[in-house]
């Protein structure tokens, strides 16, 4: 890529890193012999700066303990367009002055203080073999949230900020806990009082950073179930079924009915990931104010997309995230841009004459946990059934139920702080003051860790939502280095749509078998 276009992407907040003479650090290291072959990437560390300045290190090692730790190695210096800026030499590096460690040995500096990415390679005791055949089909997520019901069992929930792929897109999530019972405390001096656990697991490759957790309560009418529309929370007591249901695979009437379980799902497109279908959906019309409630789930395709990013981005990808946040808004706009490519579920409704009028949509982010919520009907609808289209790109999304409710008076979800946050049973009273920090102070987590969170809730009946905060990165795959193409990334900046087309037959290729791997390769394993 010239360097004048390269620049080019600076401004739009992508990243120098993306030009060809970004990454000569790659040869400066040979390899050596130690009981073996041994990869080059094994051998150093990469001590990413916060002003975009590198270091690589070989021969390294932490010294001291947090938070006056060091990385000491030798190595080189670079500047942010990776040109050198001085002799290799003998290096000491204060742990918390580095924005970011880069290593494929994780577990020797995730006690440091620091903030560790691994990066993940084929003698990784945390990867799987469908994992290594299939990169781009890796579980990843975010923090997975779980409650505890009869016999001990944990029962998924939720999945939190799952679009915040960096710290400039750092978000406030909400998901409704739709199976989530809160229990009464048995003896002790909160004995009668009702209370809730949920337990918070890194479950994948990643490297989490939790800013808070916030159970929201909001009053749930006799009979009746609160829905989230945005900022808003609805009860209804009366909800219908479809009628009927069209959708290009055919009749969708039963699939859509109620939310247990069986979802409608149709392929990816052959040629274009970004086209579009709809199915449309007839209710019965009652009067009052009404909304659509949906139960759905984004399908893998939006995984298969970031990560063949990361893998054209190659060994910057690290590089160009943290360009991207020193851009700041700039930069958080060109990643969201990623996000847009495949887009929500569009709700429309058939309006006077039968013309289609866009009334919200369905928009969330992530694979795992099956989310609800209501997209409000405007008022002005002519008589007679009540036709609804939901327009999505194919092989996007998972849906299990679309209803519409009769919607009653808005009601106010009060925010619940966590009491105690445990660790292997343990009260851990620093991650509990992290979750309180107002200061920016996070609770970072690496793969395989968890939590459990406990909260005290008032009494009476009340519908429980997930509220949480923070951001993650993802880390690096050895494998996708075989894709590497900054050229890609350049063409998918400038011309998303066709990239989309470019990127189908990859998908295709993989698609019959995505789920299979991503959830085999859950590194946490299943409650």
């Amino acid at each position: 890529m010239p360097r004048a276009l390269a620049r080019a992407f600076v401004a739009l907040g992508t990243a120098a890193t993306l030009s060809c003479y970004s990454t000569n650090y790659r040869s400066s290291f040979t390899n050596t012999s130690v009981g073996g072959a041994v990869s080059t990437a094994d051998l150093y560390v990469k001590l990413h700066m916060p002003d975009g300045s590198l270091y690589v290190l070989e021969d390294w090692s932490i010294v001291g303990e947090a938070p006056d730790a060091r990385v000491e190695g030798t190595g080189l210096a670079y500047d942010v367009d990776r040109h050198t800026t001085g002799k290799k030499e003998r290096r000491s590096v204060r742990v918390a002055d580095v924005a970011v460690i880069e290593t494929t040995q994780p577990e020797r500096v995730t006690h440091s203080g620091g903030v560790v990415l691994g990066v993940v390679s084929g003698a990784s005791l945390l990867v799987t073999a469908l994992c290594l055949a299939n990169p781009k089909a890796c579980f990843g997520s975010c923090p997975t949230f779980y409650t505890e019901e009869g016999g001990g069992r944990r029962v998924l929930q939720a999945e939190g900020f799952s679009a915040s792929i960096a710290r400039t897109l750092e978000d406030t999530d909400v998901d409704a806990m739709w199976t989530a019972h809160a229990s009464r405390v048995a003896s002790g001096p909160d004995a009668g009082t009702w209370s809730l656990s949920l337990f918070m697991t890194n479950d994948a490759l990643e490297t989490h950073f939790v800013d808070s957790v916030r159970v929201l309560a909001a009053p749930r009418p006799v009979g009746a179930r609160v829905y989230r529309a945005g900022q808003r929370y609805l009860p209804a007591r009366t909800l219908h079924a479809p009628l009927s249901c069209a959708s290009p695979l055919g009749d969708c009437v039963r699939t859509l009915s109620a939310p247990d379980g069986d979802e409608w799902r149709s392929p990816a497109d052959p040629d274009d990931l970004a086209a579009h279908e709809a199915l449309e959906l007839v209710f019965p019309h009652p009067r009052g104010k009404l909304g659509v409630v949906i139960h759905a789930r984004s399908s893998l395709l939006n995984t298969f997309v970031f990560y063949q990013v990361l893998a054209w981005l190659g060994r910057d990808a690290v590089s160009t995230v943290l360009a991207a946040e020193r851009a700041g808004d700039v930069g958080a706009e060109r990643w969201r841009a990623f996000g847009r490519l495949l887009g929500d579920i569009d709700v429309e409704v058939a309006g006077a004459g039968g013309t289609w009028t866009r009334a919200g949509a369905f928009a969330e982010v992530g694979p795992i946990a099956r989310e609800t919520q209501l997209v409000e009907l405007p008022d002005a609808l002519p008589e007679g059934p009540l036709k609804v289209r939901l327009r999505v790109a194919k092989g996007n999304w998972k849906i299990d139920a679309v209803s519409l409710a009769e919607l009653l008076a808005e009601v106010q979800a009060r925010p619940i702080t966590p009491d105690a946050v445990l660790r292997d049973g343990k009260a851990d009273a620093g991650a509990l003051a992290k979750l309180h920090a107002a200061d920016g102070d996070r609770l970072v987590t690496y793969p395989r860790d968890a939590w459990e969170l406990r909260f005290r809730l008032p009494d009476g009946d009340e519908e429980l939502f997930l509220e949480s905060r923070g951001f993650y990165y993802e880390w690096p795959r050895t494998q996708w280095l075989a894709d590497e193409a900054p050229s890609e990334v350049a063409r998918l900046l400038l011309d998303p749509a066709g990239a989309m087309r470019t990127l189908a037959p990859l998908y295709k290729r993989i698609e019959p078998r995505m789920e299979e791997i991503f959830w085999a390769s859950r590194v946490g394993g299943r409650p």
